[in-house]
């Protein structure tokens, strides 16, 4: 069976040759925009989250006892104001050695 295009539905050619249907430009710029708009905004709310040794032990892939002892050795900075160990998602990266997350 041959495969026929409905000449109205084509707008242009694509990257390869083929087809393209009508309007996809507009959609794809519009996509395009919509994904710049969320990077932007997933930046300017790009906050510090605090986390507990659970969350802290999870984000660095390591047991509760690893955090404990690196806190303890003073390798490991953390906020003791509320009665238990916060941590920054940044104090745990440069524990780690790794740059910071951009997201």
């Amino acid at each position: 069976m041959e495969n026929k295009i409905n000449e109205s539905w084509v707008e242009t050619e694509g990257y390869d040759g083929s087809p393209v249907a009508k309007g996809s430009a507009e959609f794809i710029e519009a996509i395009d925009k919509l994904r710049e708009q969320l990077f932007n905004w997933v930046c300017s709310k790009r906050r510090d989250n605090w986390m507990g040794i659970k969350e802290a032990s999870e984000y660095a892939f390591v047991s509760d006892s690893t955090i404990r002892r690196a806190v303890r050795k003073g390798e490991l900075k953390t906020s003791k104001k509320t009665g238990k160990l916060l941590f920054k998602e940044a104090w745990i990266n440069t524990w780690l050695g790794s740059p910071p997350n951009p997201f």
